[in-house]
């Protein structure tokens, strides 16, 4: 089963905001990108470098310019901690906690994953400057976990960072979502559109076209009480991307608290220290070739127990592989 770009339903994958006319990115929004010869990037670079409230899709988009500001040296905070899974020369495989945002932002100055990053291996890190995001070569969602790659050296950001940038890199995925997709595999390929409310990004299903392709993949494991393990690989990486498009099928991933339509809306995150509900939701493994000798490089990161408990309380069997 294919999903693609539709017409819009009843059925909001998103909640809707009040609109908000901003001159500039209402006239982004009807200009598509096939009418004035320019790429999606282009004109989301263009609202990206808007400093106030936008209107894009019909949603009021508030893009403050610090929020698109580098990445500032992290301190050092050997309080974060993480399991390390794979250590080379010129880059880590760590295991991100849920919980745990990946960079530096409001509110979490220095609780992030690179806080920790810095703590131990802040001599390399720092070396790489913002401009290689002092070797953070991808992100994961704050409330999700898994496996997470970590430059230490530029040529192996370089590298790894092309590879992103190619889809060579295989990122398989397991969640648990509520419910159960309209087959038991499948894939998704609607577009997103990233955008904020309030002190938060998330993004958006772009029924017109016109938003960043996204594409996921899905098959089911197994289902217990109203819930379903999935297997998930994603060959895009867009931000909330699995999250969205799962809410798209009616099937939100288990303590989704943002793409639920049954939900009140959020538009701030907690307070520091209190912590939303994990997400159902793990990094399982990454594939890619080796940045120096070209080798296949698989790491796996082990299941966390809160999700080991999510599937306990769905009476959902995890593989035995994955016990």
């Amino acid at each position: 089963m294919v999903v693609g770009t539709r017409k819009p339903s009843s059925r909001a994958s998103v909640r809707s905001c009040p609109r908000a006319p901003c001159s500039i990115c209402s006239a982004i929004d009807i200009a598509r990108p096939r009418e004035i010869g320019a790429s999606n990037s282009s004109t989301s670079k263009l609202r990206r470098m808007v400093g106030s409230a936008c209107d894009i899709h019909g949603l009021h988009n508030e893009l403050p310019s610090r929020s698109y500001e580098a990445m500032t040296q992290p301190i050092p905070n050997p309080a974060v901690q993480f399991d390390v899974l794979y250590e080379d020369a010129g880059f880590l495989v760590i295991a991100k906690p849920a919980g745990v945002v990946s960079e530096p932002g409001l509110g979490h100055r220095d609780d992030s994953l690179m806080n920790g990053i810095f703590a131990r291996w802040g001599a390399f890190a720092s070396s790489l400057g913002t401009a290689r995001d002092f070797g953070l070569v991808h992100r994961l969602d704050r409330d999700s976990s898994g496996a997470i790659i970590i430059a230490l050296e530029a040529s192996a950001y370089d590298a790894l960072r092309a590879q992103f940038a190619a889809r060579t890199v295989r990122k398989r995925y397991l969640t648990i979502v509520e419910g159960k997709p309209p087959r038991p595999e499948g894939s998704i390929e609607l577009p997103l559109d990233e955008v904020r409310r309030g002190d938060m990004k998330i993004s958006l299903v772009d029924h017109r076209g016109g938003g960043r392709p996204a594409i996921t993949r899905w098959k089911s494991l197994g289902s217990g009480h109203r819930r379903t393990l999935l297997d998930v690989e994603i060959e895009t990486g867009r931000l909330h991307q699995i999250r969205a498009h799962m809410a798209e099928l009616g099937c939100p991933v288990v303590g989704e608290s943002v793409y639920r339509v049954d939900l009140p809306p959020i538009t701030s995150r907690p307070p520091k220290g209190r912590a939303m509900q994990p997400l159902a939701l793990h990094a399982l493994t990454l594939t890619f070739a080796h940045p120096t000798t070209g080798a296949p490089v698989t790491v796996t990161c082990p299941l966390p127990e809160h999700f080991k408990q999510v599937a306990a309380d769905a009476t959902i069997a995890l593989p035995r592989e994955l016990r």
